[in-house]
C-alpha cells in the first residue's frame, strides 16, 4: 500500500495522572523501536491523552519524558507533585457519589453533560488559571505544536463537544487543561469567554472522531471503563470501534496488560505515587507490543 495515501490516526484516551505516565512509557518504547507515531495524520487527545498528544505532535523525546516520570525521584517532578497535592480535592463522600453516577449514567447527552458542568463549576477546586499553569509547566510549551493535533473538551454550559485545533489560536496548554479538567477535581477552563471541562465526559476516547482514517491506533486505559451501557462504558467504546471498522478502518487497540494494571492500581488514577511504576510498566509493555504496532503502522496489519 502506498504510504502517501495510507492515513493514520492516533487516538489517546483518558486515564488521569497515572495514565499520562503509562502512555509515556509505552510511547518511549515505540520511539526506541522507531515507530514514527509523531507522523500521524491525526493525533486526537482526550483528557490525559490531550497532554500526551501535545507531546507527540510537538516532537518531544519520550525517552527523556520517560526518565522524568519513571525515575524514583526527580526534583522538578516532585515540585509539580507538591503543587498538585496542595490544591483542594473532593471529599470521600463526593468521590463515592461520582462513582455511583458514572456506573449508573445514561447515554451521554448534551443536557446530561450540562448538569455535570454545573456541578463542576460549583466545586471547590484550584483557580482555573493555576491549573492551566501546572499543565503548561509540564508541557513546557504554549504554541500549538502542529496541525495534526486535535484536543477534545466539553462546554460546561450547554454540554456540547468542542474540538480545539491549531487554527483556533488557543494556547495548547489551555486546551489540554480544559480537556483534562475532570469534573469536581479540576476547574473548568475559561477559553474566549466560555468554560470547558474534561472531553472524557462525552467519551473516554472520542474515537468516533477518527472516522475516515485507514489505521486508528487507539490507546485506552480501560480502568476508566465501568460496566453497563453508560457513556464511558466498555460497551460505548466498542460501539465507537465498530463504527470505525464499518467505515473500513483497521483499529489497533493498546490497553494496559496485567503488569501495567498492577502498577496503575484500581482507583488511583490521580495518585502521584504511582507515576514511576506506571511509566516503567508502560515501557515494558510497549517493548513487548512494538512489533505488532509497527506492522499495523506500515499497513500490513
Amino acid at each position: 500500500m502506498d504510504a502517501r495515501v495510507y492515513r493514520r490516526a492516533v487516538v489517546l484516551g483518558g486515564g488521569g495522572l497515572t495514565g499520562v505516565a503509562w502512555l509515556t512509557g509505552v510511547l518511549a518504547a515505540f520511539e526506541a523501536a522507531r515507530i514514527p507515531i509523531g507522523a500521524a495524520d491525526l493525533v486526537l487527545g482526550t483528557s490525559a491523552g490531550s497532554v500526551v498528544g501535545a507531546q507527540v505532535v510537538g516532537g518531544r523525546s519520550f525517552a527523556k519524558q520517560y526518565r522524568f516520570l519513571g525515575a524514583e525521584r526527580v526534583p522538578a517532578r516532585e515540585l509539580l507533585v507538591q503543587l498538585y497535592r496542595a490544591a483542594p480535592k473532593p471529599s470521600p463522600e463526593v468521590l463515592e457519589q461520582l462513582g455511583a453516577q458514572l456506573l449508573d449514567a445514561p447515554a451521554s447527552t448534551e443536557s446530561a453533560r450540562a448538569i455535570e458542568g454545573r456541578d463542576a463549576l460549583a466545586a471547590n477546586t484550584m483557580p482555573w488559571a493555576v491549573w492551566v499553569a501546572l499543565v503548561a509547566l509540564y508541557l513546557r510549551r504554549l504554541r500549538w505544536p502542529g496541525p495534526a493535533l486535535a484536543i477534545t473538551a466539553v462546554d460546561v454550559e450547554n454540554g456540547r463537544l468542542r474540538v480545539f485545533r491549531g487554527g483556533d489560536g488557543v494556547p495548547v496548554a489551555q486546551a489540554a487543561a480544559a480537556s483534562s479538567a475532570v469534573p469536581q477535581f479540576f476547574p473548568p477552563v475559561r477559553i474566549r469567554g466560555r468554560r470547558y471541562m474534561d472531553g472524557g465526559t462525552r467519551s473516554v476516547t472520542n474515537a468516533d472522531l477518527a472516522a475516515g482514517y485507514d489505521l486508528v491506533l487507539l490507546f485506552i486505559d480501560h480502568r476508566a471503563l465501568p460496566g453497563g451501557m453508560g457513556p464511558l462504558s466498555r460497551a460505548a467504546l466498542d460501539a465507537e470501534i465498530a463504527g470505525l471498522r464499518a467505515g473500513g478502518a483497521t483499529v489497533v487497540e493498546v490497553s494496559p496488560n496485567d503488569a501495567s494494571l498492577d502498577a496503575l492500581g484500581d482507583l488511583e488514577a490521580l495518585d502521584p505515587n504511582r507515576l514511576g511504576p506506571s511509566a516503567r510498566a508502560g515501557r515494558a509493555q510497549g517493548a513487548a507490543e512494538a512489533a505488532r504496532v509497527a506492522e499495523a503502522w506500515a499497513g500490513k496489519g
